[in-house]
């Protein structure tokens, strides 16, 4: 991928978030405030990576693998509606299931030598409970150490952020799903 083609999502998005500014007019916040928040919101995301990791490392299990047992676990049986749940391919996620199957940690029901339903195992429901212990007790110890009112202001603003930023992650949806398919 070149520098191009990474830039490219990025000109509609900007297009959006433009919409309403007048050249020369009044800057619509302080890019340095924006730019503390980008960089905060990285640092988040990298903690984020680094929890994910750890429970990769301790648990033997790939990301994706991860994904497709909560999303069994969500309720989502079917092969092609879980690659949809979790951002992955029909035939990436049987390849997953295929592999956690292996692990013992579901089981595929065939229809006519097709997966045609995920189910989750005694032993998929203890490595996704030990994976949620281990994500709970990292939040409840950065909860209890920022103390209950910070911690109330932080859930707030991180609130307020999600329901600011949705609109654009929705328009930027509605913009790829609108591009003709390529071959």
């Amino acid at each position: 991928m070149t520098s191009a083609d990474q830039c490219a999502p990025v000109v509609p998005l900007l297009a959006v978030v433009g919409e309403g500014i007048e050249p020369g007019g009044p800057a619509p916040s302080d890019l340095s405030l924006t730019f503390d928040v980008l960089d905060r919101v990285e640092r988040l995301q990298e903690l984020g990576e680094s929890l994910m990791r750890t429970l990769e490392d301790e648990s033997g299990l790939r990301r994706s693998e991860f994904m497709v047992l909560r999303a069994v676990a969500g309720g989502e049986s079917h092969p092609r509606r879980i690659g949809r749940a979790v951002g992955l391919a029909t035939e990436a996620a049987i390849a997953t299931a295929h592999s956690l199957a292996a692990s013992g940690l579901i089981v595929i029901q065939h229809d006519g030598g097709a997966p045609a339903a995920l189910v989750l195992t005694d032993d998929g429901r203890a490595v996704l409970t030990q994976a949620e212990a281990v994500q709970i007790r990292v939040t409840d110890a950065a909860l209890a150490h920022i103390g209950p009112e910070n911690a109330a202001k932080a859930l707030s603003v991180l609130d307020t952020m999600i329901e600011s930023m949705a609109p654009f992650a929705a328009q930027r949806v509605l913009e790829v799903s609108a591009r003709p398919a390529t071959a």
